[in-house]
């Protein structure tokens, strides 16, 4: 079927049918509803450049693509039962014929249609449409009630796409417990209120460049073990994504930029990794290693865009363990960064002082333990440097005048610990020269360092 530059005053209906050749409709307006429901399309279908009232389409498959792209739903699209609803028939779907007088306008009518639940429907869930092919949405504004609760996306092992690519959702879009054998592609979307709960992500989520002022609620939401997701360039108001939904199982990161730079997952056949630009000349004398070295580029500075979107996340919700997690990664990768794209030796080099002192040291004032084991390394250096280069060095020590090559370990630990806790004394020296008053002052310096970065991580827990 095929209808191109048409007006459709009193919608269309294609209830409960089977299509068994293409579907093709283009350029329209069609100021009614477009009635799906139950259709079986054997081929691929297509509605683009329309502009539409309501769409409904309860328990309709699609066998091969399925497409409402580049048009306007001034209404409803609803392609399964909302969740009320869903709740009222969960145990018993023969009254369900009620609900197509209700959608359909025909709530006056007395007459029930049926005795038995219509066309063959024996559960709620007969009712969620089901996209065995690709399924596209993009560059659709959705001005009402989006409703795709209990929808399936895709096969599994199937290589299919679920894309939603700059859809405008601008009214309720409801995603509850839809499964997504395919690929998510839910890049440069817009909405206010969006919701995933429950819903189960089998391949790829993508999120990038999304705005969603309102809430994107992602309550038991689930991943597959292999699952990536991807939020680069996000505006996300409400983002609410917890540490279980970016671990798997294992342990490793479920973050697609963050895994292409540590596992080295650089495919540049992927368009997330595909952004740049070159000119004819650039493109054409380009070869893998240079793709994959800007792959490369390319994965740090998104993995630092997806990490501040985490700590702001985990920060409004008071989650400051995982907000910590975020900062301390996001630094980290900052660091990785810098060390590796320096533009100068000065760059490297502070860089790499960076990685050393900052993050490894000090755990970038986030890590108690790093900063434990930094004063505990300090102050054993500072041992053996006292006694390596000042032994004749006369101190008092339990009564006794004793020199440091003299006094056990325990009395230099102790010596050292006051040094570097800067305390002010130099336990009676008699005979202390410049060597000793420099090593003294300079873990003194040191000491105050470490223990401004430790008062600033420990303030932080005191006060959650």
């Amino acid at each position: 079927m095929t209808a191109a530059r048409c007006k459709f005053d009193r919608g269309l209906t294609f209830e409960n049918s089977r299509i068994g050749g293409a579907f093709d409709v283009h350029h329209c307006e069609i100021s009614a509803r477009v009635n799906l429901s139950r259709v079986r399309f054997h081929e691929d279908a297509r509605l683009s450049y329309v502009q539409l009232d309501d769409v409904d389409g309860f328990g309709a498959v699609a066998h091969k693509a399925f497409a409402i792209t580049d048009s306007v739903v001034k209404g409803n699209a609803r392609f399964a039962l909302d969740g009320f609803t869903r709740r009222q028939h969960l145990f018993d779907p023969h009254p369900l014929h009620t609900l197509y007088k209700q959608y359909q306008g025909d709530v006056d009518a007395e007459a029930l249609l049926t005795e038995r639940s219509q066309y063959g429907v024996v559960h709620v869930d007969d009712l969620a449409m089901r996209f065995h092919g690709d399924a596209s949405f993009a560059n659709t504004y959705f001005e009402k009630f989006v409703g795709f609760e209990g929808v399936t996306f895709g096969e599994p092992g199937a290589d299919t796409v679920a894309n939603f690519y700059n859809a405008q959702l601008y009214g309720e879009a409801h995603f509850e417990r839809a499964t997504f054998h395919a690929i998510a592609d839910f890049r440069t979307i817009s909405g206010n209120e969006i919701s995933f709960n429950v819903s189960r992500i089998e391949r790829t989520w993508m999120l990038d460049d999304a705005n969603v002022p309102g809430r994107l609620s992602l309550n038991e939401i689930s991943f597959a073990d292999d699952a990536t997701l991807s939020f680069r360039g996000a505006r996300l108001a409400f983002f609410g994504i917890t540490m279980a939904d970016i671990k798997r199982a294992d342990g490793k990161s479920r973050l697609f930029y963050e895994r292409c730079v540590g596992d080295g997952l650089h495919d540049v056949e992927d368009d997330r990794l595909t952004r740049a630009r070159w000119d004819d000349e650039a493109e054409a004398a380009r070869d893998e290693a240079t793709a994959r070295e800007l792959a490369q580029r390319l994965c740090l500075d998104f993995a630092i865009g997806e990490f501040v979107v985490l700590r702001d996340s985990f920060t409004k919700r008071g989650m400051t363990d995982e907000a910590d997690w975020a900062y301390w990664n996001l630094r980290h990768a900052t660091n990785v960064r810098d060390r590796t794209y320096a533009t100068s030796t000065a760059a490297a080099v502070g860089a790499w002082l960076q990685w050393a002192v900052f993050e490894n040291a000090f755990g970038w004032g986030v890590h108690l333990r790093n900063l434990f084991g930094s004063s505990l390394l300090v102050i054993l250096v500072f041992m053996v440097l006292f006694r390596v280069f000042c032994p004749r060095v006369v101190v008092d020590w339990d009564d006794h005048t004793m020199e440091l090559r003299d006094l056990p370990g325990y009395a230099l630990f102790v010596i050292s610990l006051h040094s570097f806790l800067g305390r002010a004394r130099d336990w009676k020296s008699k005979s202390s020269n410049k060597v000793w008053k420099v090593l003294y002052t300079s873990e003194m310096i040191i000491g105050i360092i470490v223990i401004t970065f430790f008062i600033g991580a420990y303030a932080r827990i005191i006060l959650r």
